[in-house]
């Protein structure tokens, strides 16, 4: 079953952190699912093609549920309060697990699976002080979504993405790998924390009551400290046993035993023990959780492509109880999306370029573009999205698409939401977020992208761009610049000159006949380079090899 299919692997994909209520009987719900894959399988629908009724349906996006994880805001505020180094990543530890919590649900449903460009805002306040969010779906093919949030005046920066992978068991369980993870920095310490998802497994889809359950072991780690929090989420067994069990540990960088255990039910009550003294005291409780709701800006203030308005029609039909036509508009939209891709690999439609994040060369991961860790950088989110205007066109306005109806969404035929007087969105995608970028080709005062199609495994060149629409897709990012925020420091003067001599070797061996050696030294000054101004200081006045030299 393919990665991108909206079909069974639907079910995998139930409300990422949702839960069955224990003791709910769910096996009409598991015997209506399976009965209309079974119809649709009959009627010759492909596996892949499959789409989950939308009475199975929770009316959001997925990216609206990433964010549910910030709403136990005060666990997160508290923490960097927090001097021992020990208590903080335990307030953290309670941050996490009742995030998980929050989001949990009655019943088997799963959100939405946001559209390529999508994206979703919102902000959590606790005592006059705001923590911002934003996350993009920036690859569909494979889902990525990516996520940013912060708080200037706590001095808290988290961002990260994640690849959710699905498979399936012969058993009826069909399950969600979260691939990749989330990084949490204060600023003001400079300590980051790293923290991965837990796994989302549906069962019951052939035998025994359908439920979702959390699933897989996850952590919270500081270098800085050399603590490390680890989580095991345990799976209800076939024969009795409970549901939503926890088990964790602190661990400390060098020692073998535990500071502290943790046992539990992470969606009601979970202890903690000291591991020396033996003495258990409660971690948190449900009942007693400091939480706040995440807020967005009302429905119709909102741009064409946010999740809410995007997704508007269909959850009007489903909240209405109307689900033939919420599965209409859903497929309506599905449809939409399949056939701009199917333009965009003909050459009709310029490629998807993420709006918010872009791919950091250095890591495999996606970064958010204004990603800064530095103490007293400004703010880049306010409420209702994005201070300053970001890059690129709408994902169904690329060609002046944005007016039209019964193939993107009916809610996109009003005004549309502006960022401010001077926004301009006239330029072009130009690339394909699942290309990965191998080198660039110079000749005059044009700049040849090249990279390889993950889907196809295969070299090409991505566009031939002036220097100045190159700067948008040039962005070699180091682990030195990303310390650093892009911020230049005697460090990154002593890059620039390294990345110089390299591109000096590159053009003295292309000279000499060795374009194989010459372009690996071109590589390494393009990954050193720190950015793009960078580049063109390295590159300014210089009489570059002709570009068939270097396509050899």
């Amino acid at each position: 079953v393919s990665t991108q299919s909206t079909g069974l692997t639907d079910c995998c994909q139930m409300s990422l952190l949702s839960e069955s209520q224990e003791g709910e009987v769910l096996d009409d719900e598991a015997g209506s699912i399976v009965a209309h894959c079974l119809r649709e399988i009959r009627h010759g629908t492909p596996v892949s093609k499959i789409a989950i009724p939308t009475n199975f349906i929770e009316p959001r996006s997925v990216l609206e549920k990433f964010g549910d994880c910030l709403a136990p805001l005060p666990y997160l505020l508290r923490a960097n309060k927090l001097d021992d180094p020990v208590e903080r990543i335990l307030e953290l530890g309670r941050w996490f697990l009742i995030g998980s919590a929050v989001s949990k649900t009655s019943g088997v449903k799963k959100p939405f699976n946001p559209l390529l460009g999508e994206y979703f805002t919102s902000t959590v306040s606790h005592e006059g002080t705001d923590l911002h969010y934003i996350a993009e779906q920036v690859s569909h093919h494979p889902p990525i979504t990516a996520s940013y949030a912060e708080c200037r005046e706590a001095h808290i920066v988290l961002e990260g993405s994640v690849h959710t992978k699905c498979t399936y068991w012969v058993t009826g369980t069909v399950g969600s790998i979260m691939n990749g993870g989330f990084r949490l920095t204060f600023t003001d310490r400079q300590e980051t924390y790293e923290l991965t998802m837990p796994n989302v497994l549906c069962k019951g889809l052939l035998i025994g009551k359908l439920r979702t359950e959390l699933s897989g072991e996850t952590y919270i780690r500081c270098s800085q400290t050399g603590l490390q929090l680890k989580f095991k989420y345990k799976e209800k067994p076939f024969m009795g046993g409970k549901m939503n069990g926890i088990e964790g540990r602190l661990l400390r960088r060098g020692c073998k035993e535990p500071l502290y255990s943790l046992k539990g039910r992470w969606d009601t009550e979970v202890l903690l023990t000291h591991c020396r003294t033996q003495e258990v005291t409660k971690y948190y409780s449900i009942d007693s959780a400091e939480t706040v709701m995440p807020r967005s800006v009302g429905v119709w203030d909102q741009r064409h492509f946010e999740s809410q308005r995007v997704w508007f029609d269909c959850v009007q039909a489903i909240e209405l109880g109307d689900h033939r036509g919420a599965n209409q508009q859903k497929l309506a939209l599905e449809d939409a999306q399949r056939k701009r891709q199917k333009e965009r690999d003909a050459g009709q439609r310029v490629k998807h370029v993420p709006r918010f994040f872009e791919l950091d060369t250095s890591t495999g991961g996606w970064m958010y573009r204004q990603f800064c860790t530095e103490p007293g950088a400004g703010a880049t989110l306010q409420f209702g999205g994005s201070i300053s205007a970001p890059p690129g066109s709408d994902p169904w306005e690329e060609e002046g698409e944005g007016t039209e109806q019964g193939g993107v969404l009916g809610a996109c035929c009003g005004e549309d939401h502006v960022w401010d007087e001077d926004d301009n969105e006239e330029e072009d995608d130009f690339h394909d977020c699942n290309n990965e970028f191998v080198g660039v080709a110079i000749s005059d005062d044009k700049i040849e992208l090249i990279s390889r199609s993950s889907s196809m495994n295969s070299i090409h060149n991505v566009s031939y761009l002036n220097a100045a629409e190159a700067e948008h897709f040039f962005t070699p990012r180091t682990s030195l610049n990303r310390k650093l925020g892009g911020r230049w420091s005697p460090d990154m003067d002593s890059a620039l000159s390294v990345a110089a001599q390299h591109f000096n070797q590159a053009c003295a061996l292309l000279d000499e006949g060795e374009p194989e050696q010459g372009f690996c030294e071109f590589q390494e000054a393009v990954r050193i380079a720190p950015d793009y101004d960078s580049w063109c200081t390295i590159t300014a006045g210089r009489s570059f090899p002709s570009r068939s030299s270097i396509a050899e």
